[in-house]
């Protein structure tokens, strides 16, 4: 019953290759997602880190119409812990640093870190958070490495050194602070329990979490799972990730998130549905040309849901300007 009210929404319509990726030394399996060139062919690899509740299929209608204009780029897309088909003992273990090792252990068994293929990363909502401090963190073992004078196996290590973009979406670090109450309200109210994926779908778009029709109808679905009751006619759809339980988290996730971004060595990008969340650090970085801002008025929170043709054709010219960039510096050498 299951498999087939979820049929419609395959994977394989938006992706050309599912791993279930077990990390070396644990019991943990993350769900991988690729499409795209092959590493071999690629000028430029993207990877996606969805937010707090979604799946990696959050990501498919921007993948498509990225794919359209600009096939020559490999797309890595995975579920975090605790998230869609991810299984790991420590599901509820969602500490930034946690989730920081997650997302290097999986680049690093994917060998995204043993090419000189540059790197973009984009992250939503708490995956933002995650690309910021994913990045952040290469930083500082490059640093590291560098003072040291250790060349040698520098393309053997955990280091992450082709990390050229971070793109972020709708998160700022004051602001996220101040919407947390907000958001807590929100999801303990959340209706929890639908009767078929069309009235989870509806709701969805009803209560503003997606303002995009063709996009919840490929996301929702993969948020939430099939519980099966002793009289069938009880059975019933709810959210597979239980967001309230992170809340515990959320403050942690906020800390330094600016100052993080602001400092990062990658070109910077930050996506924002409303201007108004801009706060002073923010505004002042902008204004001094420290990052690259892609405001977005029409959609909500998730701006890659509700608005994937423009967000694509945003995404796809900052991949062309730095490519440009990258050829012009590399035929001067």
């Amino acid at each position: 019953m299951t498999n087939q009210k979820l049929a419609s929404y395959k994977w394989e319509n938006y992706f050309t290759e599912k791993i279930d990726l077990a990390i070396k030394d644990t019991n943990d399996t993350f769900r991988v997602y690729r499409a795209g060139a092959d590493l071999t062919e690629s000028e430029l690899i993207i990877f996606f880190i969805h937010g707090t509740g979604y799946t990696s299929l959050t990501w498919a209608p921007l993948i498509q119409k990225i794919l359209l204009n600009k096939p020559k780029v490999s797309i890595y897309t995975y579920d975090l812990r605790g998230h869609g088909c991810t299984t790991v003992e420590q599901a509820s273990d969602l500490r930034l640093e946690t989730l920081t090792r997650d997302t290097t252990m999986v680049i690093n068994q994917l060998g995204l870190n043993q090419v000189e293929t540059p790197m973009m990363l984009i992250g939503h909502s708490l995956g933002g958070i995650i690309a910021v401090e994913t990045a952040k963190y290469h930083d500082q073992l490059i640093d590291k490495k560098n003072k040291s004078n250790e060349k040698e196996n520098q393309k053997t290590n955990c280091i992450i050194e082709n990390i050229k973009i971070v793109m972020i979406i709708d998160i700022v670090g004051t602001s996220g602070l101040k919407a947390i109450p907000f958001m807590k309200r929100f999801y303990s109210n959340r209706k929890n329990k639908f009767q078929n994926l069309n009235e989870a779908i509806n709701y969805a778009l009803e209560s503003g979490i997606s303002k995009n029709r063709m996009s919840a109808r490929i996301s929702v679905p993969t948020q939430l799972k099939y519980v099966e009751e002793e009289e069938k006619e009880n059975n019933y759809f709810t959210w597979n990730f239980d967001v309230v339980s992170s809340l515990q988290y959320w403050e942690s996730w906020f800390q330094n998130l600016n100052q993080n971004f602001l400092s990062i060595k990658a070109t910077k990008v930050l996506v924002l549905s409303n201007l108004e969340h801009m706060d002073k650090d923010i505004t002042t970085a902008h204004m001094s040309g420290k990052f690259q801002l892609i405001p977005s008025n029409r959609a909500g929170h998730a701006v890659h849901e509700d608005v994937p043709d423009y967000l694509a054709q945003k995404t796809i010219s900052i991949v062309n300007r730095y490519l440009k960039v990258k050829s012009m510096f590399s035929k001067k050498k």
